[in-house]
Formats: C-alpha cells, structure tokens, sequence
C-alpha cells in the first residue's frame, strides 16, 4: 500500500510548477463576486472550453449551476494588489472592475479575458472542477507581462524585450 502523501509536502511540489494568475468573477443576486484563481486551464480549441477549479468552500462552489455565466480576467504583473485582494486580503481604494462591469465583470487593465458559461461542475476532493464554454474574449493590456506565481512568491520575469519587471 502506497503511504499517504503529506498535504504540506504536496503543496511544496506543486509549488514549483509556475502559473499565471486570474481572477474568475461571478454575479450573485445582482452583486458581483470575484475570486484569485491559479488552477486555471485551457481543455478545448474546438468547442472553446477552459476549466478552473474553486475550493468547496468558495462562494462559487456552494451555489455553483449549470448554465450559468462567469468571467476569467488574466492579471497583469501590475495587478498584484487586485490578485490579494481577491484572494482574501486588503481592500482595494476604487472597485477593479472596467466599465460596463454589471453586463460583463472584467478587471480593468487585465491582459485578456474569457467570458464563459458553465456547461460541467464536478465535485474531486476538497475542490470543484468546473468546466466553461468560452462565449466571447477580448484583450485589455495585451503588451503588459503576466503575473506569476511560483514558489509561493511573484517573481521577476524577463520580457520578450529583453526587460526584467520587478513584482515585488
């Protein structure tokens, strides 16, 4: 029999597979509702599908339907605050969210974003796994670099210009 693995040692393993950082947006009763995600991935070019997978502890997880609509916004190397924010930590001073937020919830100055319906929602340990249909995207900051994550930290990466960005 195989010996359980240690979840902070699982963790740590992880932690070295670098990705970027999103925040999936929601509406709940008229209210919109947004969350940092990392485990976020592209499945399908044909039909366009992406699957992200919340924590059932999560404001999306407990009232989680088919059909229902949500928004990826990839985060900019600048939107560090906008990622801890979402995560559960200090407010922000002015909403993140672009004009014409009540129709489609996209953070302003991302570097692109997917708007999805969810078309799947599997429950797998302690987290959902939810699967969208892309319905429309678009680009916000597209020249800007990522925000990464790796190692527990946000690390300076190197343009494809050849410049170093500094994210802490």
């Amino acid at each position: 029999m195989i010996p359980p693995i240690d979840s902070k040692v699982f963790r740590r393993v992880l932690g070295q597979f670098g990705t970027g950082v999103t925040v999936v947006a929601f509406r709940r009763n008229a209210e919109v509702l947004g969350m940092t995600v990392n485990s976020f991935a592209s499945v399908s070019l044909d039909p366009p599908l992406v699957l992200f997978c919340p924590g059932l502890s999560t404001r999306f997880a407990k009232d989680a339907v088919l059909g229902e609509e949500f928004t990826v916004s990839i985060l900019s190397e600048s939107q560090k605050d906008v990622c801890f924010h979402f995560a559960g930590g200090a407010e922000l001073e002015t909403p993140p969210w672009r004009a014409f937020a009540e129709k489609i919830p996209i953070v302003e100055h991302c570097l692109s974003w997917l708007a999805c319906r969810t078309v799947a929602i599997h429950e797998h340990g302690d987290h959902l796994v939810v699967l969208g249909e892309v319905v429309e995207v678009g680009w916000e900051a597209e020249t800007a670099n990522p925000l990464l994550f790796f190692r527990g930290e946000f690390p300076n990466i190197v343009s494809a210009k050849g410049e170093t960005s500094s994210l802490h």
